[in-house]
């Protein structure tokens, strides 16, 4: 179920993120990836459709911590998660608003699941993704069907960063006037395999109009934040500087690839030690893919990521 004015998302393109993020999980670009205990994920802003953990959590049985901020999307992404009965111990509905200002509220209207388990640790185009080893003198820029098997890449060494705003991020995410991304919505304990978001694209709701053939619906708190998707995403960067391996891969869709531009020197400034970009293609609609990570990678390799066998895939959403 979907209600009128929400998000209508295209599923190819939400399933193609849903791949890639497969692919960073099972590349062992990073040390110490997590067996034993399943993969879990964080959704930020999930909407009423709740569509990438319905996604994952059918297709691969990853379980998700999906957010959101207001009473209609948390309400319906319950109605849907609840239409699935064999997702629903899979999937926890949290109210990020709540959270934010540290009333952790275990309301059974929008928590399909305990949070027990929760602190554990595709289809893209042929030529879309790139990765980036940084250390501040090279990076290695590689596209995926030309990659090399293991090509040794410098190790780098971190910046160390006591704050949450730092130098090079300059105003951009002072723009950001939005409830809290990360921080106070992820609680004291948990551990994340990734989080991911379809971030609020634009600044204003007139400049949603802009482009007729891209238009799917949707609410000002979906689609705008002030600043647009480049101080939204970087508030994910200063989050995830004081959060560091809480979450092994933070991910993020980026609408323009003049934004996916200016994010990567941000995210050398933050100190990551890998970033990796991907671009997703549906008929005439591009979107990109912005991955980065504070882990330390033991081999320091770049290798093709191995060939996954798809399942079929399974869910309601009316």
């Amino acid at each position: 179920w979907i209600p009128d004015g929400q998000l209508c998302p295209t599923v190819p393109n939400r399933l193609n993120y849903i791949h890639w993020i497969e692919d960073l999980l099972s590349s062992h670009l990073l040390s110490n990836q997590s067996q034993n205990n399943g993969v879990t994920g964080f959704d930020i802003g999930t909407g009423a459709n709740c569509i990438y953990p319905l996604i994952g959590a059918a297709l691969h049985g990853w379980r998700f911590v999906a957010t959101d901020v207001t009473q209609v999307a948390l309400e319906w992404a319950q109605k849907n998660v609840e239409s699935n009965p064999h997702l629903v111990e899979l999937i926890e509905i949290r109210n990020a608003g709540e959270e934010m200002f540290g009333k952790i509220v275990f309301n059974q209207s929008y928590k399909a699941a305990s949070s027990e388990g929760l602190s554990s640790g595709g289809n893209i185009s042929e030529n879309a993704s790139e990765q980036y080893v940084l250390d501040g003198n090279s990076q290695v820029s590689t596209s995926l069907k030309d990659r090399e098997p293991c090509k040794e890449a410098k190790p780098l060494e971190l910046l160390s960063l006591e704050v949450p705003h730092f130098e090079g991020s300059g105003s951009i995410s002072k723009n950001y006037k939005g409830p809290s991304v990360l921080l106070g919505v992820i609680r004291e304990g948990e551990h994340f395999d990734f989080c991911m978001c379809n971030p609020p694209f634009f600044e204003s709701m007139e400049e949603t109009n802009s482009n007729p053939r891209t238009a799917c619906g949707g609410t000002m708190e979906e689609m705008v934040c002030p600043g647009g998707e480049q101080a939204f995403i970087t508030r994910i960067i200063e989050d995830s500087v004081q959060l560091k391996e809480r979450i092994r891969w933070y991910t993020t869709m980026v609408g323009r690839k003049v934004s996916l531009k200016s994010l990567i020197p941000i995210l050398r400034k933050a100190g990551v030690t890998l970033v990796q970009t991907t671009e997703f293609v549906q008929g005439r609609t591009s979107r990109w893919g912005l991955a980065w990570s504070f882990i330390s990678s033991s081999k320091r390799t770049i290798c093709v990521l191995p060939a996954t066998e798809k399942m079929s895939l399974s869910f309601m959403l009316e």
